[in-house]
């Protein structure tokens, strides 16, 4: 348990990193972009993180999954020649639907956002798909390091590129995404390189493994994405119904909702790696212990958000960003079901209810997505902030409860006492 948390420990303090710099760029784009380019910004990277959502098809927890079924073949080599191949076809895919729905719709698809704008954003596009896949590679390689030193190489790089181009030569909404595509590649190659002179730059390519890659990914890609399509899609709904002011007034309570997932997320690492070396059910007891001290800590950032909101937000933003301050107060709890929906995806996947977590995350998809789009017209910012909080705070939890409580008692039948410790 000590080391488990250990790990989380040096994964969060790596991303956390990335969390402070984030505050930086967030301080510099709310002061020299403002509410309106800020939004401008914010619905670019809603638009190209939804088409690498939705494209990138769960392929890194499907190497989870395949690893479990069939470890022999997937050495540092084929994780990575393989994956960075389905990466770049898959961000093919992404770029031609993204054409096709700008020509089809001259345009009217991506409201307000120019092409000029929508290319440097797409063009980070490649780089945030090898993202979703390389932490679950390195996992799998015990290289967590190269990850934790990739961030913070890459976001102290970033920061800078980003005060240069935005706040020095003020170059604006396009500067940020110049800035950012930086940030991206830095990011990546940090800990690719390393990697790719480890196995002698000769990565392969596992042809017999594309299929039930694929296969696995498509069976949990909804249970993936549901949560961060969620938000992307909360997004580019206001987007559409409200001034590009809202959407900058919105994006910012939203964006530091997931900051605090990052400890979740710091954690699902590890939580796959204890799975790794054993099965669900018999993991489950540490795992259990594992994701209530998580809840714990997050429970706690709740806490400390709700009560430095009202005078951190407004010192970091601006004063313009005050309205966001209610907005992030009403976000926090949905915390409690995004976070479950982590720390629990381990034991998803390792028992193989990919129909049933399928249709849970649907289904609270659909729920999201069309709530919000009856909530924002009337209602405006309230209406999507109150769908998100009925479904992620009250509807999800309840359902969680059930499975944890089923796990539970699955590992109290299969395994003996003593074995359980």
């Amino acid at each position: 348990m000590a080391s488990s948390l250990q790990h989380i420990f040096l994964v969060t303090t790596a991303r956390g990193y990335g969390t402070v710099v984030s505050l930086i760029t967030l301080i510099v784009s709310a002061r020299y972009l403002g509410p309106e380019g800020r939004g401008i910004f914010v619905a670019a990277i809603a638009w190209i993180s939804t088409f690498g959502t939705i494209f990138h098809m769960s392929i890194g927890p499907a190497l989870q999954y395949r690893i479990q079924q069939n470890r022999e073949p997937y050495t540092a080599a084929a994780m990575i020649g393989t994956l960075l191949g389905l990466g770049l076809l898959a961000s093919l895919a992404a770029w031609v639907a993204a054409a096709l729905g700008f020509a089809l719709t001259n345009g009217g698809l991506f409201k307000g956002l120019s092409i000029e704008v929508l290319v440097l954003a797409f063009a980070t596009l490649p780089l945030l798909m090898w993202e979703q896949y390389a932490p679950n590679i390195y996992a799998s390689l015990s290289r967590m390091d190269l990850v934790n030193r990739a961030q913070y190489i890459g976001r102290t790089m970033g920061v800078v590129a980003f005060v240069v181009l935005v706040a020095w030569f003020q170059f604006g909404v396009k500067g940020a995404l110049v800035a950012l595509f930086i940030t991206q590649a830095i990011i990546v190659l940090s800990a690719l390189i390393p990697m790719m002179h480890s196995i002698k730059w000769k990565p392969a390519w596992l042809s017999d493994e594309v299929k039930p890659l694929l296969t696995a990914g498509a069976k949990m890609h909804l249970t993936s994405i549901s949560a961060l399509l969620s938000d992307q899609v909360g997004i580019l709904i206001v987007n559409n119904y409200l001034s590009k002011t809202e959407v900058g007034l919105f994006q910012l309570p939203l964006q530091l909702v997931t900051l605090i997932l990052i400890l979740p997320q710091s954690a699902l690492m590890i939580l796959y790696g204890d799975m790794a070396k054993s099965d669900p059910a018999r993991s489950w007891p540490h795992q259990r212990k594992l994701i209530l001290r998580v809840m714990g800590l997050v429970l706690l950032l709740a806490l400390a958000g709700w009560l430095l909101a009202p005078y951190l937000i407004p010192l970091v933003a601006g004063e313009q960003f005050r309205p966001s301050v209610p907005m992030f107060v009403a976000l926090l709890p949905s915390l409690l079901g995004l976070s479950l929906s982590i720390l629990l995806t381990p034991q998803w996947l390792g028992r193989g209810l990919f129909m049933l977590s399928n249709a849970l995350t649907f289904t609270a998809l659909i729920v999201v997505v069309a709530g919000t789009f009856w909530a924002v017209p009337r209602y405006g910012i309230d209406g999507v902030i109150g769908v998100r909080v009925a479904v992620y705070a009250v509807i999800l939890p309840i359902a969680y409860f059930l499975f944890w409580r089923w796990c539970s008692r699955q590992s109290t039948y299969l395994i003996p006492a003593t074995a359980r410790g």
